[in-house]
């Protein structure tokens, strides 16, 4: 079994959005300039929050990709800076008032077994990301199981 066919059957995923926010930002003067060709969410100062308290920010998210599939997903980020150029462009020339500006992906791994699980990203790939100045976070978070309760880890 392939590492990709292997991920795929344990369930694994790499679910990846990009967002930004900040303090300082105004959110509907960046949307005017240039609005993201994807669908996006915002959110603006004062909103409630999941927490039921104001929002101190006012941001966006788009969401890149969700799959098991490690190539799809390179292909997806690809697609997402060359599409959303002119709008990471706009973004970037904000940079003073923007807190947070970047792609996160986490990676939800949906088994209790001890595999290690990992993402490659092709030189290419970055590459492309450092050209267009988006930071990238990637994240992994252990289920053990579909129930999406956490797991257990243990280093030995």
């Amino acid at each position: 079994m392939t590492s990709p066919d292997l991920a795929a059957s344990l369930g694994n995923r790499f679910s990846t959005h990009y967002s930004l926010w900040g303090t300082k930002l105004n959110l509907d003067r960046l949307l005017t300039d240039a609005r993201p060709h994807a669908d996006y969410e915002v959110w603006r100062r004062g909103d409630p929050t999941a927490l039921e308290t104001p929002a101190v920010t006012a941001g966006l998210r788009i969401e890149v990709f969700d799959g098991n599939s490690a190539e799809a997903l390179e292909t997806a980020v690809k697609r997402f800076v060359k599409r959303e150029a002119r709008f990471l462009q706009a973004a970037r020339s904000r940079a003073r008032t923007i807190d947070h500006s970047g792609l996160t992906t986490m990676i939800s791994v949906g088994s209790s077994e001890e595999i290690p699980i990992g993402l490659e990203l092709s030189a290419f790939l970055l590459g492309v990301i450092a050209k267009a100045q988006v930071a990238w976070t990637v994240t992994v978070s252990v289920f053990a199981d579909a129930t999406g309760r956490p797991g257990e880890t243990s280093a030995k």
